[in-house]
């Protein structure tokens, strides 16, 4: 999970740097949110990876802390 938590964050600052563009090009399906908890502090992450197509103008990742909720530990879990 840390390996995977990492990598995300790398991608996430990457595509930052890049300066992709996400104005109105990304298409989010919610049953595509990815939920993880970091073991290190507790916090818990949601993360999507999303886009029409592989250009760095239409692709991309979002991650956020989100709260540990029962609903979330269970998508966690699950």
């Amino acid at each position: 999970m840390t390996k995977t938590l990492t990598a995300l964050t790398a991608a996430a600052l990457l595509l930052t740097g890049c300066g992709a563009s996400t104005s109105g090009n990304l298409t989010i399906d919610p049953q595509d949110i990815q939920y993880v908890q970091d073991s290190r502090t507790g916090l818990c992450f949601a993360f999507v990876g999303s886009g029409k197509k592989l250009d760095p103008d239409t692709s991309g990742v979002a991650m956020s802390n989100v709260p540990c909720s029962d609903k979330v530990m269970a998508l966690i879990e699950g």
